[in-house]
């Protein structure tokens, strides 16, 4: 639901949003920190599957939404 919301907000259009609530994605990208959490990561995955973007420690803030926002304009080009 949260991300649901988020996406409506943000506008978002053509794009799926995964959370991670049991870390499995985390486990498998060794997106953790050494205290036994998992990081807050972003992947773009473009429309052939490949990942075209990461941000290994996303904060939900305007700059890192911003650098977000840009990389999806561009894949939307293509």
């Amino acid at each position: 639901e949260i991300l649901n919301k988020w996406k409506k907000d943000m506008q978002l259009k053509n794009v799926k949003l995964v959370s991670d609530y049991q870390g499995l994605i985390s486990s498998e990208y060794a997106s953790n920190s050494g205290f036994g959490y998992f990081n807050r990561t972003l992947f773009i995955i473009d429309k052939t599957g490949k990942i075209s973007y990461i941000d290994w420690n996303y904060s939900v803030d305007d700059k890192d939404f911003g650098i977000v926002q840009d990389h999806l304009a561009m894949l939307a080009e293509k």
